[in-house]
C-alpha cells in the first residue's frame, strides 16, 4: 500500500539539517484511512506489537489520528502509524491532499515517498499547536521552519490547511514563536481557538484537556466514558504509556493515587485558561 513518511527525518531536510543531529524516536507513517487495517496487518506479521492492543476502546478513541507500535526489547523500534493529524476531521482527504505533491527521496538505502514541502510546513505547525510551548522540539522544528522555509511555501501550507478546515490550528501552532505572528497575519490565517487549544498552547498535563472534554461531551454517557477514562484508566493503558511501571501492582496503585491527587491543580488550571479564553 502507498504510506508518506512524516516528520523526523523529512522535516529536517525541509530545514537543510542533517537528519543525523536531528534524532528521532520513533517512525511517523502516513496512509490512508482505508488501508490501516492492510497496514497494521503487514506491522503484526514484521513483529510488531501495538502498544495499546489491550486499552479500552473509548481510550483508542482519545487518540484518533493513530496507533503506535513497537518491535524489540530495551530500546524498541517504534513506528507511528498515522491515518490522520491532529484537529483534521476528514483523514481521506488528508491523504489525498498530502499525495497529491508527493515526491521520494532516499532514507538510508531506501527510498521513500514523502509530502510537498508545504504539505510538511503544515505538519511542522499542527504538531506545534498538538504539544505547545513546553516541547522543545516541535517549538524549535517551527522556530527553524520559520527561519529557513521561503514563504511561497507556507502560502502553499496555509492554502491546504484551508482546504482541510485545520486553519485556526495552523495560526494557533504559528502564533508560538517569535515571528509566527506576523507570518500569520501575512498570510491572512485566523482562526477560532478552543479552551483546549489554549491548554495545549501551554503544553498542560493530561488532568485540564480531561476536564474540557468532560465539559464538552454531548451525552450523559459520553460525559460517563470520559469519566471513568480519567479516573479509572485501564491498566493496559497506563502500563503503555509509563513503561516504567513494569508489572508491579504497587507501582500501578500508586499511579492512580498520584493521579487523583492531582485533580484540584487541573481544576484550577482549568479554571484560569477558561476565564482568559471567556475574557478574549
Amino acid at each position: 500500500m502507498r504510506a508518506l513518511l512524516i516528520k523526523g527525518s523529512v522535516t529536517a531536510r525541509l530545514l537543510g539539517v542533517d537528519p543525523i543531529v536531528r534524532p528521532s524516536v520513533d517512525l511517523d507513517l502516513l496512509v490512508a484511512e482505508s488501508a490501516l487495517p492492510a497496514a497494521a496487518e503487514a506491522l503484526a506479521v514484521l513483529g510488531f506489537q501495538d502498544r495499546y492492543r489491550a486499552a479500552r476502546p473509548s481510550e483508542l478513541a482519545l487518540a484518533p489520528h493513530g496507533q503506535t507500535w513497537t518491535r524489540g526489547g530495551p530500546f524498541p523500534v517504534v513506528v507511528d502509524l498515522h491515518h490522520s493529524l491532529y484537529h483534521v476531521r476528514s483523514p481521506e482527504m488528508l491523504f489525498l491532499a498530502l499525495s497529491r505533491d508527493a515526491h521520494s527521496i532516499a532514507v538510508g538505502r531506501t527510498m521513500v515517498e514523502v509530502p510537498g514541502d508545504g504539505g510538511c510546513a503544515l505538519i511542522i505547525a499542527l504538531h506545534a499547536a498538538q504539544h505547545g510551548r513546553g516541547v522543545v522540539k516541535t517549538v524549535e522544528d517551527l522556530r527553524g521552519a520559520i527561519r529557513y522555509v521561503p514563504e511561497k511555501t507556507w502560502h502553499q501550507a496555509a492554502m491546504l490547511a484551508g482546504e482541510l478546515g485545520v486553519v485556526g490550528p495552523f495560526a494557533a501552532g504559528l502564533r508560538l514563536v517569535d515571528g509566527g505572528a506576523a507570518l500569520a497575519d501575512r498570510l491572512g490565517v485566523r482562526g477560532s481557538v478552543t479552551v483546549s487549544d489554549h491548554l495545549r498552547a501551554q503544553s498542560a498535563p493530561n488532568g485540564p484537556l480531561w476536564i474540557d472534554q468532560l465539559r464538552r461531551a454531548p451525552t450523559f454517557g459520553a460525559a460517563a466514558t470520559v469519566l471513568h477514562d480519567a479516573l479509572l484508566p485501564s491498566p493496559a493503558a497506563v502500563r503503555a504509556n509509563h513503561p516504567d511501571l513494569g508489572q508491579s501492582r504497587g507501582r500501578l496503585a500508586a499511579y492512580y493515587v498520584l493521579r487523583w491527587l492531582r485533580i484540584p491543580r487541573a481544576l484550577v488550571l482549568y479554571a484560569r485558561v477558561r476565564v482568559r479564553h471567556v475574557d478574549e
